[in-house]
């Protein structure tokens, strides 16, 4: 059995095969750098009450349980398989659960007229972070003359903030929001 659908540890399947192999992942174990806990607003104490959690997931005996007997546990990121490697569990090798190939592209294709472009396409959250890419971005923008643009595709409630940030630190020519648009588009 492969259960794709859930990607936390918290929730990896409820289900409860008696005899049949299991395979649990790509899982994460979604752990916040406590310096970014500020961009979760007023969900901060829920975001550090859940990294706690999940630093302790062991503890749940179920999930510890449910681990053990796991066939193979295929985690998500680095951070995960650290976390998972301290208990007695058939980890795998990582497999990104983005889909992004887990070794750098070595080449990058621009656009047509020498510009690299860079696209984020998903919820406009404080929690996705887009606040520290703009902020790399202006820093980039000051030192270099190198010639960029960031596409930002979605909508959210970060979305306001984001587009006055941007212009605060004079991106606006740069970075282009362009609200959300149908997969087949995007």
């Amino acid at each position: 059995i492969h259960h794709l659908t859930f990607c936390t540890l918290l929730c990896p399947g409820f289900w409860k095969p008696k005899k049949a192999k299991f395979v649990i992942g790509p899982v994460g174990a979604p752990l916040v750098n406590p310096h970014y806990y500020p961009l979760f607003g007023p969900q901060e104490r829920l975001q550090r009450l859940r990294g706690w959690l999940m630093e302790r997931y062991h503890w749940l005996q179920w999930l510890d349980h449910l681990l053990k007997r796991a066939s193979a546990i295929i985690p998500a990121n680095s951070d995960t398989k650290h976390l998972l490697g301290k208990r007695p569990y058939r980890i795998q090798k990582t497999m990104l659960d983005t889909g992004a190939p887990d070794a750098p592209i070595t080449t990058a294709a621009g656009s047509p007229d020498g510009v690299f472009c860079l696209m984020y396409a998903g919820q406009l959250e404080r929690r996705k972070g887009l606040e520290l890419s703009l902020r790399a971005l202006a820093k980039i923008s000051t030192s270099s003359t190198f010639p960029w643009e960031f596409h930002v595709f979605g909508k959210g409630p970060d979305m306001a903030r984001l587009q006055s940030m941007a212009h605060q630190l004079h991106l606006s020519e740069r970075v282009k929001f362009h609200g959300a648009v149908p997969q087949s588009e995007l």
